[in-house]
């Protein structure tokens, strides 16, 4: 999974009385369940005070309250790090090598390059296993062999490069020094001290009945539930479900009281190459905010972000979406900041036999761009690929048009079987067959 800076993209738009701004979210939530465009949560804190909390969406679940948070789970496995080593039990500087004496790629790995995202180490979820099927379990033994068979990216720590293994790892680490498993050094060190009740990892055999799931869209009108990856894959690098209101809890315990030494604290919210211990920079407008950004497998995202010079805390759940996300922390964003917020105008999905475009099937490169366009149907579904990418459905338009909301409303417009025009972001770029 890539991750990036969150920033969310400011928009034109004019103020309107503060008191309407809850209204104006609840406009917006309703038109994108009306183009049954998205599922999920929204909410927000001033302080301790809830001041906003919507669900949205035909698969919103609201008698479930616990989404999986993907990658927020690294914020949770970078405190515990932290508690371990204010308890004396480790230092920053720690190497691998002193847990995994025979592991020649460890040795000069340290404990705080894992957390800043600079071991060199390869991501995981890159490996061939994981493109087949997400259901198995995964040991410690099965990674340490799989990551074995690949050099080191860079030497470690002079650069950043997002990497789920070094949060993989260091939830290893945690069960070596506190003799639990991964769920119950959570409990041990966080959850129940702050009295968590919502925060957990997740078991894909045996899930809570307050656990939502996720969802992707087929055809136009057609969704399917999507199988959850097994626990074991993401640790605590991605597989632990929350709450809002957890989240809330925790965040305000963490920067803005003392359940990390002063000092910790500091160190944490350093950031080198915009990423701290476990947390990043996000955002919006002429405010910073620091959180962290999630992708779960299938249509699970989350999104939380504390703005101090607010003192509020902006949690965005999603379990099914065809659209781009940021476009919904925008607009609520803007909302509350007191602006006149625009309704997205969706495109219109038309059921057209995939059987059309067999014609426009193949690969396209461009004078504009350096990667190629790969169109093609993979078990039924109508599909595009970039060099280096992975594949994503598409929706059809028109006999000669496709495209992908959810993709930064991508738009590919077919002029004949051997030329094909791309629109992104505002601007136009020109294919041709290869």
């Amino acid at each position: 999974m890539k991750i990036f800076v969150l920033i969310f993209f400011i928009s034109c738009s004019t103020t309107v009385p503060a008191d309407n701004w809850q209204g104006q979210v609840d406009r917006y939530l309703d038109h994108v369940t009306k183009y049954d465009r998205a599922s999920g949560e929204v909410t927000l804190y001033e302080g301790d005070n809830k001041v906003y909390s919507r669900r949205y969406g035909k698969f919103s679940q609201k008698n479930k309250t616990r989404f999986k948070i993907a990658s927020i789970s690294k914020i949770f496995t970078a405190v515990l790090i932290i508690k371990l080593i204010e308890s004396g039990e480790l230092t920053y500087e720690t190497q691998l090598e002193v847990f995994y004496p025979k592991v020649r790629k460890f040795k000069g790995i340290t404990i705080e390059q894992l957390l800043r995202h600079r071991s060199g180490l390869v991501n995981y979820y890159l490996f061939p296993r994981f493109s087949k099927n997400l259901s198995q379990t995964y040991s410690e033994n099965q990674f340490l062999n799989d990551i074995k068979k690949h050099n080191l990216r860079f030497v470690p720590g002079s650069k950043f490069e997002y990497s789920n293994s070094g949060y993989l790892i260091l939830s290893y680490i945690i069960e070596k020094i506190t003799k639990l498993n991964f769920n119950d050094a959570l409990k041990k060190y966080i959850t129940k001290p702050l009295g968590l009740k919502d925060t957990y990892v997740y078991s894909s055999s045996q899930p809570n009945a307050l656990e939502l799931k996720s969802y992707t869209r087929l055809t136009t009108s057609e969704w399917k539930s999507l199988e959850t990856k097994h626990e074991s894959i993401g640790l605590g690098a991605g597989s632990l479900v929350s709450s809002a209101d957890d989240l809330k809890l925790f965040f305000r315990a963490v920067l803005k009281s003392e359940f990390l030494k002063p000092e910790s604290l500091d160190k944490m919210l350093t950031m080198i190459d915009d990423y701290g211990l476990g947390i990043f920079p996000s955002y919006y407008r002429d405010y910073k905010g620091l959180g962290h950004n999630g992708l779960h497998y299938g249509r699970f995202a989350s999104n939380v972000v504390y703005f101090e010079e607010l003192d509020l805390l902006f949690v965005n759940f999603s379990n099914a979406y065809d659209m781009y996300l940021n476009d919904i922390s925008l607009a609520v964003l803007d909302a509350y900041a007191g602006y006149k917020i625009d309704l997205p105008q969706f495109p219109v999905i038309k059921e057209i036999p995939i059987k059309t475009y067999r014609k426009y099937l193949g690969e396209y490169e461009s004078e504009d761009l350096p990667l190629d366009i790969k169109i093609f149907i993979e078990k039924g579904l109508l599909k595009v690929q970039a060099t280096g990418q992975g594949s994503f459905r598409v929706d059809t338009y028109s006999e000669n048009k496709i495209g992908s909301y959810v993709n930064n409303n991508l738009i590919i417009n077919f002029i004949d079987p051997e030329n094909m025009t791309l629109y992104q972001a505002g601007k136009a770029y020109t294919f041709f067959r290869k």
